[in-house]
């Protein structure tokens, strides 16, 4: 068995390897947010020095003889609101879809590690030969989480209970369905959240996909900033309360 000093050294450099790209990562989203928000308010100035035509702004603006001033005014709110809504969407999803690369890498790393006998196994655990990638489960998260807790022996902490299971919905919700989820998916995190006491927006709107309303079977999945941040401080605190227990091995 390894020196206890140098197995702790070893899962720090892995928590460390999160840390910095948790840095980035939030720093980046807000650059772009604080951003977004700036050119929002040039535009809200600019519209305030451009004169209103009144009701009907769209037609006149998009039809024959349109004025020149309701055309850009149009175009204003146009550029607008895709800065408020796809924009914002875009810079959250894509800081949570790549917050999840980190976080399973380095996850696959310390699994890899016990898995090649670098880091030591519990004492009533002797070394099993086989990888995390050999377990069946619907995520790539499922399958980490199981090695570590099932096969490896360790007390995992509280954010594989819930947190880790919703990031894998979202994950591949906005890597393969650009944030479209079914019902029963919707039906889960909202679950999840209730379970959880979190109060992140999670904020579902229906798509229209041959039904209105209650029938609607797929959603629209639009991430808070609070959601975010929130996810992101989850995965530092699992993180350095996983680096504890695995330190303890003996």
């Amino acid at each position: 068995m390894k020196d206890k000093h140098l197995l702790e050294v070893e899962v720090i450099l892995l928590h460390t390897q999160w840390l910095a790209p948790r840095r980035w990562l939030n720093e980046t989203a807000r650059i772009a947010e604080r951003g977004i928000e700036k050119e929002i308010s040039l535009m809200q100035r600019e519209l305030s020095l451009t004169p209103t035509t009144g009701k009907g702004l769209d037609k006149r603006a998009t039809g024959k003889g349109f004025d020149e001033q309701a055309k850009k005014r149009f175009q204003i709110v146009m550029k607008r609101d895709l800065l408020m809504g796809p924009c914002k969407t875009a810079i959250r999803s894509s800081t949570l879809v790549m917050a999840f690369g980190v976080m399973e890498n380095l996850l696959s790393k310390i699994c890899e590690a016990f898995a090649d006998n670098k880091l030591s196994w519990p004492a009533k655990n002797s070394r099993i030969e086989i990888r995390y990638y050999d377990l069946k489960g619907e995520y790539t998260l499922d399958r980490l989480q199981k090695y570590l807790s099932k096969v490896v022996g360790i007390q995992l902490p509280p954010f594989f209970e819930s947190e880790a299971r919703l990031l894998s919905i979202l994950r591949n919700a906005f890597v393969h369905q650009m944030g479209v989820i079914p019902r029963d998916s919707k039906n889960e995190i909202e679950k999840i959240l209730r379970r959880k006491g979190s109060n992140c927006k999670l904020i579902f709107s229906d798509i229209v996909m041959g039904k209105l309303g209650h029938n609607a079977t797929r959603f629209k999945v639009t991430l808070g900033k609070t959601f975010v941040e929130h996810m992101l401080d989850s995965m530092s605190v699992m993180f350095e309360e996983l680096r504890a227990t695995i330190s303890t091995v003996q």
